[in-house]
């Protein structure tokens, strides 16, 4: 059937059949690789015209160990894929954007908030990074956009709000309450 959108699926293994079924185009393309999300996003392009959507949904584990027993080749695997994967995508769809304004959609999961005691802990650890790389991301562009709307470039420089320790420490000395980003605001530096 076809998509009522122009659609590029990427994939390191043979995705040109279920792309047919889709009406799509397939791309092969390793997310781990800079070249070859570069050149994904110039295949979009060359295909269809500015990119209106990127969706970074690499979900990848090698390993399913303790952090005792985990290997680092695993984790390296794993955080090239999920996390770096996640920064080219941003990376060169970005430049790649139609000018008119387009969505980047950054796919985690749960495992990144509730962990995974006892197993999959190269997993997890890559998708909380992928977390705070979007967060990290969509700030910048907001405060990309107060300096182009105003004009004047936008220099954030951020001392936490230390109101937040206030909430005391625990028996080995960790903040009770994590600071959140509405700490920032709430001490007037954003």
């Amino acid at each position: 059937r076809d998509c009522e959108a122009n659609v590029v699926i990427a994939g390191r293994r043979d995705g040109t059949e279920l792309a047919g079924r889709l009406g799509a185009t397939f791309c092969r393309a390793d997310v781990s690789d800079e070249e070859s999300v570069a050149n994904l996003m110039q295949v979009a392009v060359d295909s269809y015209g500015p990119i209106d959507a990127v969706v970074n949904c690499a979900g990848v584990n090698r390993g399913y160990d303790t952090l005792m027993e985990s290997a680092a080749g695993n984790f390296g695997f794993n955080y090239s894929s999920n996390t770096m994967g996640l920064v080219f995508g941003i990376k060169h769809g970005a430049s790649r954007m139609n000018p008119d304004g387009g969505s980047i959609v950054n796919v985690s999961s749960a495992a990144a908030y509730l962990g995974s005691p006892n197993e999959y802990i190269d997993y997890a650890a890559t998708k909380g990074a992928v977390d705070k790389q979007a967060e990290t991301t969509r700030k910048s562009g907001i405060l990309r956009d107060l300096a182009k709307a105003t004009e004047v470039p936008v220099i954030c420089l951020v001392q936490m709000n230390r109101e937040i320790e206030k909430g005391g420490r625990d028996d080995a000395g960790f903040l009770k309450r994590l600071p959140q980003t509405s700490d920032l605001r709430d001490a007037g530096e954003i």
